[in-house]
């Protein structure tokens, strides 16, 4: 009779044992399955976190270029309104000075001419006195190429083409012989409005020339 007691008492807590680790089990796996929903839905939320912040930075980028454009493109606009209104002071001033007789006769004169250098220095005075287009425009000075004669004339000087290059504004070799590759290749008229950025430099080139 005790064995049979004992036995079953035995039986009892296998079975009661086996009920635990039943329970134990399940709340493992419950526990698991819990801390696998946790983790599916913190990499679903860092998903999504991910996927707006790569939104906004590619909105933030395109609007920036956006920006970028349209400010390139209104500083061009705004430039080339400038450089129109530039030309138009230019061709205003070139007409007044063909107004001039004495400036007709010395673009026809040749430095053998009567009064070629009283005409000549006669129109520095006149240039050196209307002094309003190197006030409107981005230049430091304006003069003129005279063909016939190879004069140059500006507010301050009369001189002969090469001195002009060689004395004051002392062109280097390389620039003549630019001109020299311009020449050769067939070129005949050109025209370079400005040859760097306007109102930055101490200097500024206005070419308009024709062989």
């Amino acid at each position: 009779m005790r064995e049979q007691k004992t036995v079953k008492k035995f039986s009892k807590n296998i079975q009661d044992d086996n009920k635990l680790l039943k329970n134990d089990t399940k709340n493992i796996h419950n526990r698991q399955s819990m801390m696998l929903k946790m983790v599916t839905s913190y990499s679903v939320f860092l998903l999504i976190i991910l996927i707006l912040y790569l939104y906004l930075h590619v909105s933030a980028f395109k609007n920036a270029q956006n920006q970028y454009e349209w400010q390139v493109k209104s500083t061009l606009m705004s430039n080339v309104e400038l450089f129109e209104k530039d030309l138009s002071i230019m061709e205003a001033y070139c007409r007044q000075l063909l107004q001039n007789n004495q400036f007709k006769k010395l673009a026809k004169a040749d430095e053998n001419s009567e009064k070629f250098w009283e005409l000549g220095y006669s129109i520095c005075t006149t240039m050196a006195t209307d002094g309003y287009p190197e006030a409107l425009l981005p230049v430091s000075e304006i003069y003129c190429y005279l063909p016939n004669s190879g004069y140059v004339v500006g507010s301050t000087y009369f001189v002969a083409q090469n001195q002009y290059y060689d004395q004051i504004k002392h062109f280097s070799k390389e620039a003549y012989e630019f001109i020299d590759r311009m020449k050769e290749a067939g070129q005949s008229y050109w025209q370079i409005l400005p040859l760097g950025p306007t109102g930055q430099q101490p200097e500024q080139l206005y070419v308009y020339h024709k062989c």
